[in-house]
Formats: structure tokens, C-alpha cells, sequence
């Protein structure tokens, strides 16, 4: 069933390395995915010989130049003598846009025919291809777009020389392939992968929305190198290697599963679902720059904004989720309500898929104690609860703060909260419409805890749906609403967002000011507030000269000033 909600679903995510060469081109070099570099690089260059100027002549006419000519499909195509010892160009054509020719096939001609190298290039024609690393049998180079290609070609014609008839006389170009294991760290990252499966959810073929999140979490799944079995059939590239480099679930799903056992280790006494929810609620939406994670679209080279369907939680963050400070913790009967509480679901079905009967149901399926909410038709006011157990050795208390999905109204009760160690405390999020917009939105909900644990909920609506989850973001942007400073009672406690791990010290320095500070020297306790709606004592309390401009930390060498506003529930906004 796809809506067994104990098997997490991993996205697929690019991370900030990738596999690098260098092709040398009359002293230009582009970099591109390839495994082993030409004999005598860096130093020695070859002929480089395009392959329809190479093939094999029929009495004194050359051969029909067909596509799998110009893919280096079949060695029978070229003249042996023109392609020894050269690195040929071939170019991505029509069997490649079918998907029925292959670098194996290529690999296979070059190795048949004792060439020193391939390129495999893009063609204007069919536009600029995805090149994905992988082993090569022999030296290799994939220059998926065409504007490099352009620039070989042009190369390659200025030093060819033809006669009136336009057949080659004499091959002037050289090249040489360069070292191609090594890696690079640019560009952004994470980023959601092309393939990587995304939401939401459906519960059935007439895909009706399901009250779950889709996917889970995300991890590094893009261009993995890993161990390899010497036996392995899935690659005939691989066979007989002890490492392969792939793409795909198979190689994200093993890192999740790989910091559940670390967290197992750490953690013997912790069920699945609680391990689930420290990694969910430990990940982040930002990438390494503290901007919003993108997301690959279809578009060859195209990114946009990710959102909680193209990332789910967020990338996982193994270091965070050892120490998660709140779980979520959930078991096998509360996922037996949940399936049985689905709109039209068979129970026999469930019974058939779980080897459990239906004999309780929840009041609605966003009742099920998971690290993400999800209502996937809000038609009126609904309160579901979450429970949170504290899973650290020490008291906590922690403070809730909103950021609402466009459209909706959400408050949680308690809004603050005193847990001690290994307690359970509910809390009730109250969602009330207030605009019908008949698509996906998302918020996110915030719990900060006064020993540095940060647990934030992300909501998403469709015809106001909401997705919770939590993780700790504690960080600072310029030019957009940034710092919440509230109090409760003698505990300030200020929220960055997104992330920049250098501001964090500030909260600590906020936090020791005020211990030290004499009880009477405090604003009295206002008796009833919203965290999202700090009353304008307690800000002009909180924004003391901690927060002034000489001596809050500057964001990537920017400095700050301060405003205090009291504005769409911002306490303080911090701009360039």
C-alpha cells in the first residue's frame, strides 16, 4: 500500500562534489564527467579526428553517414587506419535521444579499433543532454552542452584541412583527455535531483490527495561512489569492480538508513518512529549559501525554488539528529488507526496489507503523531494534536511560534511549555481558513528550546493543505523579516531564519545577559499573547544593545541595522 506510513520515502539530492576532467583544446580547457584520462596526460595530445570525416569508404565513395555513424555505434563504420591512435568525436544523435544507443557501444568501438580516446558531444540539433559520470573501458569525455561544443568544433575545422570535394587531407587538431577521478566541491547544494520522486501524495488512481507527506526527507543520492559487487549484473560496466558511481533511490535511501542505525546505536531503546522523527525534524530546506534549497526541473539545467514536495523535511542533517531534543513518538497501532481512518479505505485491505484488523480509527488522519501534518482538504476550522516526548536528560522549556500557510489562521496550545526528561507534552494546532485558494501553501511552525534545541514544524496547504515537520533553523538573511524576540517570564528567546550558524551565539549572549539580570529589573509577564504578536514592552525589552548595529555579527561581511516593527506578527527585522 502506498500509504504505509512507517516505510519513509526518500528524495533524491545532489551534494556540493562533483566528478571532474579536463579535455585540453588549443589550450582551453572544459570540464566534464569522464573516468580515465588519454596516455601520456598531461602532457602528450593526440590527433582528434571527427568521426563522419573517418568512415569507411565503399571502393572510392564513403558510406551513407547515418546516426549511428556519428554516435561511434558500430566499428565496421570508419577506416581503421584514420582512427587509430586518435581521439574521435562523436556526436549525440538521434539513437541517443531514443534511448537506443549506448556509451557502452561507443566504449566498444573505441576499444575494437584501438582509439586513444571519445567525446561524446551534444548536437544543436537535439539541444544540450544529461551527462551522468560513469567507468569507461577506455579514455572518455561527455560534453553534454552545446555551446562547448561549438567550441571544439570550431577548433577542430580551423586546424582540418579538406579538399574542394570536402574530404579530409590532413587532421591538424590535437587534443588530450585529462585525469577524471578527482572531485570538485561548487555550485549549489543540495539540490533536489531531476529524478527524484515528488509529491504529494495520492491515495488512488483518480489521485485524491492523501493526508500525508510525500517524500519524507532528502538525501545525497547524485553521482554516489560507493563499494560495488565484483558480481553485480546491473551495469556490464561495473562487473568484476569493487566501486561504481550511481544515481537513485538505491543510493539515498541506503544513507537514511545508515544514520538510523547510528541513531540506533547511540539510541538502543528508541523505536523506528522515533528515529524517523529526529531525522525529519534535524533537516533543513536551506543550501550551503543559507538560501532555499532548488529544486532540478525537467528543463535540462533549470532550477527553481524546492518546496516541502520536492524535498519533504528537508536534507538530512546526521550530526542534528543524534541530539534532536523532541521526538515524535508513534507505534504500530497508531498506523493501523491511521490507514483505517482513510476516506472510502477498504478494510479488508488493511488487514490484507498489515495482518491487522480495523478496530479504532483516528478523529481525522492528520491526527497521526508524525513529524508532518498534512490536511489535504481544510474546509473549516480543525485542531489536531501532536505529541512531543523530550528525549535529552535535562528540563527544557520550550516556546512556539507560527508562520502560517497563505490563507490560514494557526495557533497552538499550549503556546509555551515546561517538559522534563523522557515526559510527553501534547500540543493542540488549531487551523482556521481564511482564505480558499485552491492550491498547495506552506508555513512552518517553530519550537525553541531554552538548552538550544530547535524543533520547527513546516506547513503546507492545498485547497489548505498543511505539512508539519520539524527542524532546527537557527540562522540570520538580510532584506527579509528576520528576528523574533519574545519573552517569557525571565527567558528571551530569539529565532533566526534560514540559516547562518555564525548568529547563533547571539541567542546565548541574550540568554546570559538576562540570567544575570535581577528579577525585580524584568517587564512583567504579559498575561495572555501570541508568539507571533509580541507586545510592544516585551520588544523594546528584548532590543537592547545586544541588538544594536555596532555589535550584532555582520552576514557574509554585510553590516546590519536594526528596526523595531511590530509587523505581520515580526518583532524585528534586520536589513542591509
Amino acid at each position: 500500500m502506498a500509504v504505509l506510513r512507517w516505510l519513509p520515502r526518500v528524495a533524491n539530492g545532489g551534494v556540493e562534489l562533483n566528478v571532474i576532467t579536463a579535455h585540453g583544446c588549443s589550450g582551453d580547457e572544459l570540464r566534464r564527467p569522464t573516468h580515465c584520462p588519454t596516455l601520456g596526460a598531461p602532457f602528450l595530445r593526440h590527433r582528434l579526428v571527427l568521426a563522419r570525416d573517418a568512415v569507411r569508404t565503399n571502393g572510392s565513395v564513403p558510406r551513407t553517414i547515418t546516426g549511428d555513424v556519428e554516435e561511434c555505434q558500430r566499428p565496421d563504420n570508419f577506416d581503421p587506419a584514420k582512427v587509430l591512435g586518435s581521439i574521435v568525436i562523436c556526436t549525440f544523435s538521434e539513437g541517443f535521444f531514443n534511448q537506443i544507443s549506448t556509451i557502452r557501444a561507443i566504449t566498444q568501438t573505441a576499444t575494437t579499433l584501438d582509439f586513444m580516446g571519445f567525446i561524446l558531444m551534444a548536437n544543436p540539433n537535439f539541444g544540450d543532454y544529461v551527462a551522468e559520470p560513469t567507468i569507461f573501458s577506455s579514455p572518455g569525455i561527455l560534453i553534454p552542452k552545446v555551446l562547448d561544443s561549438q567550441l571544439i568544433m570550431r577548433y577542430y575545422e580551423e586546424k582540418t584541412y579538406r579538399d574542394r570535394g570536402g574530404v579530409v587531407t590532413q587532421f591538424g587538431a590535437r587534443a588530450r583527455i585529462n585525469e577524471g577521478r578527482n572531485s570538485v566541491f561548487a555550485g549549489e547544494a543540495p539540490v533536489v535531483s531531476r529524478f527524484s520522486s515528488r509529491g504529494p501524495a495520492f491515495i488512488d488512481a483518480n489521485q485524491n490527495p492523501l493526508d500525508v507527506l510525500k517524500p519524507d526527507i532528502l538525501a545525497p543520492g547524485h553521482q554516489i561512489w560507493g563499494a560495488w559487487s565484483l558480481t553485480s549484473a546491473f551495469d556490464p560496466n561495473f562487473t568484476g569492480r569493487r566501486f561504481a558511481i550511481l544515481s537513485g533511490t538505491s543510493m539515498a535511501a541506503p544513507h537514511i538508513a545508515g544514520i538510523s542505525a547510528l541513531i540506533k546505536q547511540l539510541n538502543p531503546s528508541w523505536t523506528p518512529a522515533m528515529i524517523a522523527s529526529a531525522i525529519s525534524t534535524t533537516a533543513t530546506g536551506y543550501d550551503s549559501s543559507g538560501e532555499v534549497m532548488s529544486a532540478e526541473s525537467y528543463g535540462i539545467g533549470e532550477l527553481f525554488p524546492s518546496n516541502h514536495f520536492d524535498h519533504g523535511a528537508g536534507h538530512v542533517n546526521p550530526a542534528r539528529a543524534l541530539d534532536p531534543g523532541l521526538v515524535l513518538p508513534t507505534g504500530f497501532e497508531d498506523y493501523i488507526s491511521f490507514l483505517c481512518s482513510l476516506p472510502n479505505i477498504n478494510p479488508d485491505a488493511v488487514r490484507s496489507a498489515t495482518g491487522a484488523w480495523c478496530t479504532t480509527k483516528l478523529s481525522h488522519p492528520a491526527n497521526l503523531n508524525h513529524p508532518s501534518v498534512t490536511i489535504s482538504a481544510l474546509k473549516g476550522p480543525l485542531v489536531v494534536r501532536r505529541s512531543f516526548q523530550n528525549v535529552s536528560n535535562k528540563t527544557e522549556r520550550y516556546l512556539g511560534s507560527v508562520v502560517p500557510p497563505n490563507g490560514t489562521i494557526v495557533r497552538l496550545s499550549p503556546s509555551w511549555f515546561t517538559i522534563r526528561a523522557q515526559r510527553i507534552q501534547d500540543v493542540d494546532i488549531e487551523f482556521n481558513v481564511t482564505e480558499v485558494l485552491n492550491q498547495f501553501t506552506f508555513g512552518e511552525i517553530v519550537l525553541t528550546g531554552s538548552l538550544n534545541h530547535i524543533v520547527s514544524l513546516d506547513d503546507f496547504t492545498a485547497n489548505l493543505l498543511i505539512k508539519l515537520v520539524s527542524s532546527s533553523k537557527v540562522s540570520v538573511t538580510l532584506e527579509r523579516e528576520v528576528v523574533q524576540c519574545l519573552q517569557i517570564h525571565r527567558f528571551v528567546i530569539i529565532t533566526f531564519t534560514p540559516q547562518a550558524v555564525e548568529h547563533y551565539k547571539l541567542i546565548s549572549k541574550v540568554n546570559n545577559k538576562l540570567e544575570s539580570t535581577p528579577p525585580g529589573s524584568l517587564p512583567p509577564t504579559p498575561p495572555i499573547f501570541h508568539p507571533l504578536a509580541p507586545t510592544p514592552d516585551i520588544i523594546s525589552f528584548c532590543v537592547k544593545e545586544e541588538l544594536c548595529p555596532s555589535s550584532l555579527p555582520s552576514f557574509k561581511g554585510q553590516q546590519a541595522r536594526v528596526e523595531v516593527r511590530l509587523r505581520e506578527g515580526i518583532a524585528v527585522n534586520i536589513k542591509r
